[in-house]
């Protein structure tokens, strides 16, 4: 999955957003894939509909999505839909800000 960046993003940002990526397994690649292509978010339940998790039970896509929360590369989306949290994909260029900011000692 080819990491998205501005044309004026640093070098390093880059960089540490690809390795942040490539470190991801196949399956929360495609989570994180597929939340990038909706851009107002997901549910875990909308998620788990896709046909590339046809083969996947509902807590494995569960549990992959919240692993990419606690890694930073998804977050709450602040709404509600079907009684369920939205989920959306943190933009690449953001989780590559943060990964600098926290390299640096900034807080957030």
């Amino acid at each position: 999955m080819p990491a998205n960046h501005r044309r004026d993003d640093h070098e390093t940002s880059i960089a540490a957003a690809s390795r942040i990526l490539q470190k991801q397994s196949d399956l929360k690649r495609n989570i994180l894939r597929i939340l990038r292509q909706h851009p107002l978010g997901m549910t875990d339940r909308e998620l788990e509909r896709q046909p590339e998790f046809d083969n996947c039970g509902p807590s494995t896509i569960r549990k992959r999505r919240g692993e990419l929360a606690a890694d930073g590369l998804v977050e709450d989306a602040g709404e509600i839909r079907d009684r369920m949290k939205v989920w959306r994909a943190i933009p690449i260029t953001e989780v590559a800000r943060r990964h600098e900011a926290q390299r640096a000692g900034c807080l957030f």
